[in-house]
C-alpha cells in the first residue's frame, strides 16, 4: 500500500509528518490488519507537471505556474508523451503568480481567490505608466521570470540608508505589496492597474514561451498551474506563431495536483498509460438519488414534477425563452473550477441585461463576464481561435474571440474585448441533457448557444450537494432546479 503525497513546503517533508499521517490512519480506521503503508513523497510542480503529461499530445513542452508550492513557483518540462524530463524551475521569490495576486489584494479581494475578478476588470483599463513601473521591478532571463525586489537582510539595510539622504536613483521596492502600490500611483482610472498586471504577465509568460520553444523546437505546449486559469493569458499563447498548439489541464489549480502526483510517479516508473486518462472531469460522486429528489414532496415550500427526459428538454428551453434563471443539477460534479453543465446555472445569451440580472441575484461582482456553452459543430460559426486543438474550449480553459457579426446578438456571453470562454459539447457528451437543450434552444431561436454559469451564490463554492441547490433555490438564486429526475420550484411562485 502506498501513499502519495505533494506538500506546500519542503519543511513539512519527511519523518514527522510520516508519523503525524500514520495517525491519522489509524485514528480513522481504528484497528485494522492493513500495514501501514509507505509514502512516496512528489514535490508540488512535479504534480503539476503531472497533470500537464497526461493532457498533452506527443512531444510537449510543460509548464507549470502559480504562486509558490515547495519553494518553487514553476517548473518547465518536456515529454515525449510518457515522461516527464524537468527543465527549470523557479524559486518563489521569483513568483508571477505571486505579483498578480498582490494586485487581486489590493484591490480589496481575496488573494489566491478572486485572481479572475483581476483579469476580467483588466479588459475595462487602459495601458497606463503603470505597465512601465511594473515592468522596472520583472525581467524575463533565460527563461526564468526575474522579480527584482530586496532579498536580504544586508540589500534592506543599505536600500533604507540610501533612502534616507535620497541616493536611490532606480526603482527598489522590499515587497510585491511596495511594487504594486509604487505602480498604483502611476495610474488614475480604477481598473488601469489590473489592465497592467494583466499586461505584464502576458509580456512575461510570452517571453518564456518563446525562449523554451526556441531552446527545444517543441511547439506543442500544455498548461497547468493556478496562473493559467488565467484564459486570457492562454489565449495570448495560443496566438503566438512558435506555438502549434496549447492544452490545459482542465483543474490547473492545486486541486488538480492529487491527480498529477499520481501521473508523475506512474511515468516515473514507466507505468503511466495515457489512453483515456480523462473522458470528462465529472468526477465526483454522485450523491442524489431519485429517491432523494422525491423526499422534497413532504418540504411544504416546494413543488416537486417527475418528468421524462424529453420533458426536461422541453421545460428547460422554455423557462430560458421566459427569460427566467434556470438551475441545474445533474449527476456528478464537475472535477475542477468551471461548471460544465452538472452544476450550471443557464441563461439567454441574446439579452443584453441577463449578466445584471443575474449578478444581482446571486450577489455578484458586476463586471465578471459570463460564458457560453456551444454545440461542437457550431463553435467555428460563432468563434474563432488560432489554437489547432479543441480540448481547452471543452473545459472552459481558454477565450477566444466571438465573430464581430455575432456580438451584438450575443451580448449576454460578449466580453468588453469582444471575448468569451466557451464550452463545446459533443453529440456524444456524458450529459446528453445539456447537449439536446442546446439543440432545442436552436430550433426556437437559431443559436445553439446558451449562458452557463457556476451553480453557486457569491463567495461560495459550485454546490455539491442536492441541499445546496436547494438551498438556492429557496433563497431566490434561481427560478427552479432541473435534475434528471425532474424540476423544483417555489411553491410561492404558483400563488
Amino acid at each position: 500500500m502506498t501513499g502519495l503525497l505533494t506538500q506546500p513546503y519542503p519543511s513539512f517533508r519527511g519523518h514527522g509528518i510520516k508519523k503525524e499521517i500514520e495517525k491519522l490512519i489509524a485514528k480513522i480506521f481504528g484497528d485494522y490488519s492493513l500495514e501501514i503503508p509507505d509514502f512516496e513523497w512528489v514535490m508540488h510542480h512535479k504534480s503539476h507537471l503531472g497533470t500537464a503529461l497526461g493532457v498533452s499530445h506527443g512531444n510537449s513542452l510543460l509548464f507549470s505556474l502559480d504562486g509558490q508550492g515547495d519553494g518553487e513557483s514553476g517548473a518547465i518540462g518536456k515529454t515525449n508523451g510518457e515522461s516527464i524530463v524537468e527543465l527549470c524551475n523557479f524559486p518563489a521569490l521569483d513568483s508571477l503568480g505571486l505579483l498578480y495576486s498582490a494586485v487581486t489584494s489590493r484591490y480589496n479581494f481575496k488573494p489566491t481567490q478572486h485572481e479572475g475578478k483581476i483579469t476580467g476588470l483588466a479588459a475595462f483599463g487602459a495601458y497606463s505608466a503603470a505597465v512601465e513601473s511594473l515592468l522596472n521591478f520583472v525581467s524575463v532571463k533565460d527563461g526564468c521570470p526575474e522579480i527584482h525586489n530586496i532579498r536580504n537582510l544586508k540589500d534592506r539595510i543599505t536600500t533604507k540608508l540610501l533612502r534616507g539622504i535620497g541616493k536611490v536613483n532606480k526603482p527598489v521596492a522590499y515587497t510585491l505589496d511596495e511594487i504594486v502600490q509604487i505602480a498604483e500611483s502611476k495610474t488614475i482610472n480604477y481598473p488601469d492597474l489590473a489592465f497592467a498586471v494583466q499586461d505584464v504577465l502576458e509580456k512575461s509568460v510570452i517571453e518564456i514561451t518563446k525562449f523554451w520553444v526556441q531552446k527545444t523546437s517543441i511547439t506543442n505546449i500544455a498548461l497547468t498551474g493556478g496562473v493559467f486559469a488565467n484564459v486570457k493569458l492562454n489565449q495570448r499563447i495560443s496566438e503566438l506563431k512558435e506555438v502549434a498548439e496549447i492544452r490545459v489541464f482542465p483543474n490547473m489549480g492545486d486541486g488538480g495536483i492529487s491527480v498529477g502526483g499520481v501521473w508523475s510517479w506512474l511515468s516515473e516508473r514507466n507505468e503511466l498509460v495515457k489512453a483515456n486518462l480523462y473522458e470528462d472531469m465529472y468526477l465526483a460522486p454522485e450523491l442524489e438519488s431519485k429517491t432523494e429528489f422525491l423526499a422534497l414532496k413532504s418540504n411544504s415550500l416546494l413543488e416537486i414534477r417527475e418528468l421524462s427526459e424529453d420533458e426536461i428538454i422541453i421545460e428547460i428551453v422554455e423557462r430560458i425563452l421566459k427569460q427566467e434563471v434556470v438551475g441545474v443539477h445533474i449527476g456528478s460534479m464537475e472535477f475542477g473550477p468551471r461548471a460544465l453543465g452538472n452544476r450550471s446555472i443557464l441563461l439567454d445569451p441574446r439579452n443584453d441585461q441577463i449578466t445584471k440580472i443575474v449578478n444581482t441575484r446571486l450577489k455578484r461582482t458586476e463586471f465578471m463576464p459570463f460564458a457560453p456553452v456551444v454545440t461542437a459543430e457550431s463553435f467555428a460559426t460563432f468563434f474563432e481561435t488560432k489554437n489547432k486543438s479543441l480540448q481547452p474550449f471543452e473545459f472552459m480553459t481558454m477565450t477566444c474571440d466571438v465573430k464581430s457579426e455575432f456580438q451584438k446578438y450575443l451580448p449576454g456571453i460578449t466580453h468588453v474585448d469582444g471575448t468569451a470562454r466557451p464550452q463545446i459539447i459533443y453529440p456524444n457528451h456524458s450529459n446528453r441533457i445539456y447537449y439536446e437543450i442546446l439543440k432545442k434552444f436552436e430550433s426556437q431561436t437559431g443559436f445553439p448557444i446558451l449562458v452557463n454559469t457556476s451553480f453557486n451564490v457569491h463567495e461560495e463554492p459550485i454546490n455539491y450537494l442536492f441541499k445546496d441547490s436547494v438551498k438556492a433555490l429557496i433563497s431566490g438564486a434561481v427560478d427552479c432546479i432541473y435534475t434528471e429526475h425532474g424540476s423544483i420550484e417555489n411553491k410561492s411562485q404558483f400563488n
